[in-house]
């Protein structure tokens, strides 16, 4: 994972939204329904950030609160996914797929494994010792 006193950076696809963080919090593959429908795919990658630590530097997401109380946040021009978050938690989460260099933050663990499509090999976490 990408050194923590870094500056990272990401956006939505069509370039309207972006935002900043220092400071991450790990990163994990998730398969459960929720991040499956909010991105239409078999998974949805993310990295933890403090709330505090996130910085939206250009332009305002839309919000959509799922039944559950989770808040997505995305992008109403282009609708990239970028941020979810529920107001129990100190951190939420940025899209991996959202970032500038998501190649840094590749997935330290698995996000509910019992949801994976059963056609779904792509990824199997490393082992950890």
């Amino acid at each position: 994972m990408k050194n923590k006193t870094s500056l990272n950076k990401g956006g939505c696809f069509c370039g309207s939204i972006r935002y900043q963080f220092k400071e991450s919090r790990g990163s994990c593959l998730c398969y459960c329904q929720n991040c499956r429908r909010i991105s239409g795919a078999q998974s949805l990658a993310w990295v933890g950030v403090k709330k505090t630590e996130l910085e939206i530097v250009k332009g305002e997401p839309a919000i959509h609160i799922a039944p559950n109380g989770t808040k997505w946040s995305f992008c109403s021009f282009c609708g990239t996914t970028l941020f979810w978050d529920r107001k129990e938690y100190e951190s939420l989460t940025v899209t991996t797929g959202s970032l500038d260099n998501p190649e840094e933050f590749p997935p330290e663990e698995i996000g509910n494994e019992e949801d994976r499509l059963s056609w779904d090999h792509l990824y199997e976490p490393p082992i950890k010792n």
